[in-house]
C-alpha cells in the first residue's frame, strides 16, 4: 500500500512472510531520464518494533538470523558485512547482531558457521571483542544441532570427520554410516573446542560461556559429547566446556499413518501437548542434569516452547494445519508454557533460550511467539507468558 509520494521518494508498506520475495517491476520510464538507482530503505518504525520486542530479555541467539543451518561461509571475505543486506544466505553481519545485543543490553548467542575456518573464527571473536559492550557475555556454539541429520552441515561435518580418521577413534567406530554419523559428532567437538578457546583468548574467559550443544532426548548421546571432548584425541586442545545446552521442547509431530487428521480435534491436540510435557521437559531434564553434573557442566536450553506440526505427509492438510495453529493461539498454550518452564527449572533446568521471536505461523509450524512485529500481547499467548517469564528472571 503507498503510504506517500514525493518527486524521488516512494513510501509504502507491506504485510508479508519472512520467506516471501519482494519484486518491483517498472511499468513505463521517461526516454532520458529513465527510472534508476532504486533503493529501498527499511523504515525505522520496523527496526524499533524489533528491539522493542526483545528488550527485556537476557540472551538472544541469533541462530536463525545468522543464516547458521547450511551456512556457506568459510573464510573471513565471504562473510556478510554491515553494509550488506542482512538477509541472505549467509546470514546477518555480526556488527548487526552486536548493534542489537548493546542497545538493549542483552547477552550474545554466537552460532560458529560449521565451514568457518580458524582465521575466521578468530577474527569473529576479536570484532565480537571490540564492539560488544564489555559487561555483556557470549555464548558460543559451533553450527546448529550437529545431532540432526535434517541439516546440511551435519552431513558437512560426517566428511571432515572421516577425512580425520575420527571414524576410527574412541566410540562407534567403523567403517558403517553409524561410525561417519559420529565421526561427525566427534569433528564438531574438535571445532566447538577450536572456537572456544579463541573467543576465550579474545574476551577472557569470565565472559564466555562454552556450549556444547546436545539433543534433548538423548542423554547418551550427550554423555558421549562430553566425554570426546575430554579425550585428547578427539579434542587435542582439551579444557572443559562450561555448559551443556539441549531443547526441551514439548508437543507432536503428526504424521499418517500412525495419525488420522480427521481425528485431530483442537481439543486432541491440546490435550497431546498437555501429555508430553512430564515425559519431554520434566523428565529429559532430569536425565540431562545427571549428564551435566557428572561432567562438571551447567545445563542450560539453546531452544524450547511447543513442537507441534504436521509432519511432511500431512504438512498440506490445510484443515489440520490450521487447528494446529489454532492450538498455538488457544489460551491453554499459555498455561503449557508456564508450566513447561516450571518443570525445567524444577528438574534443574538453568538459563532456557525459547525459539522463536517472531515469525508467520504455516504448515511447517507455528514457531514464533509473535506472529509479525508489532502483534498485540493479548492476541500472543506465548509471548505474553515468554515477557512474563523474562521479566522474573530479572527481579
Amino acid at each position: 500500500m503507498v503510504q506517500s509520494r514525493a518527486a524521488n521518494l516512494l513510501k509504502f508498506a507491506l504485510t508479508r512472510s519472512p520467506g516471501d520475495p519482494l519484486f518491483v517491476e517498472i511499468e513505463r520510464s521517461q526516454s532520458g531520464d529513465h527510472v534508476r538507482a532504486i533503493e529501498i530503505h527499511a523504515s525505522r518504525s520496523y527496526e524499533a518494533a524489533f528491539e522493542a520486542s526483545l528488550a527485556g530479555f537476557r540472551v538472544l541467539r541469533f541462530m536463525d538470523w545468522g543464516a547458521t543451518n547450511g551456512n556457506p561461509v568459510a573464510r573471513w571475505s565471504e562473510r556478510t558485512t554491515e553494509l550488506e543486506a542482512q538477509g541472505s544466505t549467509r546470514g546477518a553481519s555480526i556488527e548487526a547482531m552486536v548493534a542489537v545485543a548493546n542497545d538493549l543490553r542483552a547477552n550474545l548467542w554466537y552460532n560458529v558457521p560449521h565451514r568457518a575456518d580458524d582465521d575466521f573464527i578468530e577474527r569473529a571473536a576479536a570484532l565480537i571483542a571490540s564492539k560488544l559492550s564489555p559487561d555483556l557475555h557470549v555464548f558460543v556454539e559451533y553450527s546448529n544441532e550437529n545431532w540432526n541429520s535434517v541439516f546440511s552441515q551435519v552431513h558437512w561435518e560426517a566428511e571432515r570427520g572421516v577425512e580425520l580418521g575420527l571414524n576410527q577413534v574412541r566410540d562407534y567406530a567403523g567403517e558403517d554410516d553409524s561410525a561417519r554419523y559420529w565421526a561427525g559428532l566427534k569433528y564438531s567437538v574438535r571445532r566447538a573446542a577450536v572456537a572456544h578457546a579463541a573467543f576465550r583468548a579474545a574476551l577472557g574467559a569470565e565472559r564466555v560461556v562454552a556450549v556444547i550443544a546436545g539433543q534433548n532426548g538423548s542423554s547418551s548421546l550427550n554423555d558421549h559429547l562430553l566425554s570426546f571432548y575430554q579425550d585428547h584425541v578427539i579434542n587435542p586442545l582439551g579444557g572443559q566446556p562450561d555448559a551443556l545446552a539441549v531443547a526441551p521442547y514439548f508437543g507432536r509431530a503428526y504424521r499418517a499413518p500412525d495419525d488420522d487428521p480427521d481425528q485431530l480435534t483442537l481439543a486432541k491436540i491440546l490435550a497431546d501437548t498437555e501429555a508430553s510435557l512430564d515425559d519431554q521437559v520434566a523428565e529429559a531434564t532430569r536425565r540431562n542434569r545427571a549428564v551435566a553434573d557428572a561432567h562438571g557442566v551447567r545445563l542450560i536450553g539453546y531452544e524450547g516452547g511447543q513442537h507441534i506440526v504436521a509432519a511432511a505427509n500431512l504438512h498440506d492438510d490445510e484443515q489440520l494445519v490450521d487447528r494446529l495453529i489454532a492450538a498455538n493461539r488457544a489460551p491453554e498454550m499459555a498455561e503449557f508454557y508456564e508450566r513447561a518452564h516450571q518443570a525445567w527449572t524444577d528438574n534443574g533446568g538453568e538459563l532456557l533460550v525459547y525459539f522463536n521471536s517472531c515469525e508467520a505461523p504455516s504448515k511447517f509450524g507455528a514457531w514464533g511467539a509473535l506472529e509479525y512485529q508489532g502483534q498485540p500481547p493479548s492476541a500472543a499467548p506465548k509471548w505474553r507468558v515468554l515477557s512474563e517469564l523474562a521479566a522474573a528472571a530479572r527481579d
